[in-house]
């Protein structure tokens, strides 16, 4: 173990900890990034330590001033922008979700307020704000004093941007809040989506310039912001038709907004969706008829039949972005009887390094657990979930409380290593199944492994080799070919998903583009441009259909 990380648990009083520390590798370096959900799968269960730890931490990550800007209570700190990402050295036209987020009060309280206490909220403000956008992989474009100005979609595109922006709308009102002050802090947030056009701008990529996004929607983000009230999050419909059923929202209706030229209606975001099922939130009840997956679906229905007789089966869908990886299992979960377990393990980017990460996920939304439960109510949710899954499944019950950082009051304490703890929480995860796959058929679904954690991995590789004799089919999907990993398992079965050929692609874009009016030769053209891949091909046929320019000529 490095002499840094045994100095800096030493001066902290928590020399105790070394030996876990070590265990894991953790160095100097990923002292900054340590998260309280890693510090409790390490072994460091005790709060009040967790919190030290993390103090510490942030104290870390906090920059030092220069000379400067330590004089000035209203200095900010660089535009965040991932030392990782280069910068484009030139400006470019990009589709970008702009938010804007806006202190509460900040004149008032800078009355009330001495100015160093004030400087402190502001520093701890910009601060807690740049950790959760960098989070979500958004960009700090400016500190505007006690706001804001963020870009999701800039330097590095994501397929969910919008959804990104939303998210972190919605912690940042959280978060803001927790911040230890003389007076508690708020937020208003707005957020709108439209064509930009941004970059450095002069070719020299100097990270001190400003990124500065040139077109109507950094406005539009701005004026909508302004509508809001104290921890509120406003969106307008450049950005809510981008989101589907992600998100609960209280529909606002049109309203007239400063230097725009026609109301924009705008929907008040209360909280993420309760849907299981993100395919179907993001995309509603309307999908498209399936073209050309007869074989795939076969395939599964097949191997749902053998996992129904007690042969377990596993697969996994491989294949590009968009290829028709969850369309395919929407129309699998459709065809299965409503008797059966259905149980959905989705991995996101934004969390591949948070151990167990989807399976904390899946038994938070089982358990119909908020944000807003006590601990104590967290708990009683967990004990029902299980106690519905079987009577062996409560057994288990610790394992799933740690993994929700619940306490475990009643329950015999986990005084294992972590390495042992982890093995003992897959083995806990892989009796559960079994155990509901004792009660009934288990159909579960693994999406986007390619973003999952290595914890959960090897839960998967647990559970793929312990179903082979058991009512459980296993689908997993994934951007790359990992079909290697259980190439030794007889009961798994690898399907890579390729595009649509031409005749199918028209049959495809024909059926989106029935109800829009669009030409014969508008939809060869699409098909021309999308290299048979289905959900390029919906969104393009969809976008082009919508376009009023497109209706005009």
């Amino acid at each position: 173990m490095s002499a840094s990380v045994a100095d800096f648990l030493e001066g902290l009083g928590l020399a105790q900890y070394r030996s876990l520390f070590d265990e894991q590798a953790i160095d100097a370096s990923l002292l900054p990034a340590l998260t309280d959900a890693q510090l409790v799968q390490i072994g460091v269960h005790a709060l009040g330590h967790r919190i030290k730890l993390l103090r510490a931490a942030a104290a870390l990550r906090a920059p030092a001033p220069s000379n400067t800007a330590a004089a000035n209570q209203g200095s900010a700190p660089a535009p965040s922008v991932n030392a990782t990402t280069p910068l484009p050295m030139v400006a470019e036209r990009r589709q970008l979700t702009v938010m804007f987020c806006d202190m509460v009060g900040s004149t008032a309280l800078s009355q009330r307020l001495d100015p160093e206490d004030l400087r402190s909220l502001m520093q701890r403000y910009q601060q807690v704000c740049g950790e959760v956008v960098g989070r979500h992989m958004g960009t700090v474009a400016q500190y505007l004093g006690d706001g804001l100005m963020v870009y999701f979609g800039w330097p590095v595109a994501h397929e969910d941007d919008a959804q990104r922006a939303v998210s972190c709308g919605l912690q940042l009102l959280e978060v803001v809040k927790s911040i230890a002050a003389a007076e508690p802090a708020q937020v208003r947030v707005g957020i709108a989506t439209g064509p930009v056009v941004v970059g450095v701008g002069d070719g020299s990529g100097d990270a001190s310039q400003p990124r500065m996004a040139v077109g109507e929607t950094p406005n539009l983000a701005a004026r909508v912001q302004g509508q809001a009230e104290p921890d509120q999050l406003l969106v307008a419909a450049s950005t809510w038709r981008l989101l589907g059923n992600l998100f609960e929202a209280q529909d606002l209706g049109e309203r007239s907004l400063k230097g725009i030229n026609a109301p924009v209606r705008l929907w008040r975001v209360l909280r993420e969706g309760r849907s299981v099922d993100r395919f179907a939130a993001a995309h509603g009840a309307g999908l498209t008829p399936m073209v050309n997956r007869e074989l795939e679906l076969a395939l599964l229905t097949d191997r749902w039949a053998r996992s129904c007789e007690g042969q377990g089966q596993a697969v996994l869908l491989a294949g590009e972005p968009g290829i028709g990886k969850s369309r395919l299992l929407a129309e699998l979960v459709s065809r299965v009887p409503t008797g059966s377990l259905l149980v959905r393990l989705q991995c996101s980017q934004l969390h591949s390094n948070s151990a167990f990460y989807p399976l904390v996920s899946q038994v938070v939304r089982a358990a119909r657990i908020e944000r807003t439960d006590s601990p104590e109510l967290r708990l009683s949710k967990l004990e029902k979930l299980l106690d519905r899954l079987g009577p062996a499944a409560v057994r288990q019950a610790r394992y799933f409380a740690a993994l929700l950082s619940l306490p475990l009051a009643g329950y015999e304490p986990i005084q294992a290593s972590p390495a042992k703890a982890k093995l003992d929480t897959i083995e806990a995860f892989v009796q559960v199944m079994l155990d509901a796959a004792g009660l009934r058929p288990v159909l579960m679904l693994a999406e986007d492994l390619h973003w999952m954690d290595p914890s959960s991995l090897d839960a998967m590789d647990a559970l793929v080799a312990a179903l082979r004799q058991a009512p459980v089919l296993m689908v997993m999907t994934a951007r790359t070919n990992m079909g290697a990993r259980w190439a030794a398992q007889l009961h798994h079965t690898t399907l890579g998903m390729v595009g649509l050929n031409r005749s199918h692609s028209l049959q495809l874009a024909t059926s989106v583009a029935a109800a829009h009016g669009l030409t014969e030769r508008i939809v060869a053209r699409i098909v021309a441009h999308t290299d048979g891949v289905p959900l390029f091909l919906e969104e393009l046929t969809r976008a082009l259909a919508e376009g009023a320019t497109l209706r005009r000529r």
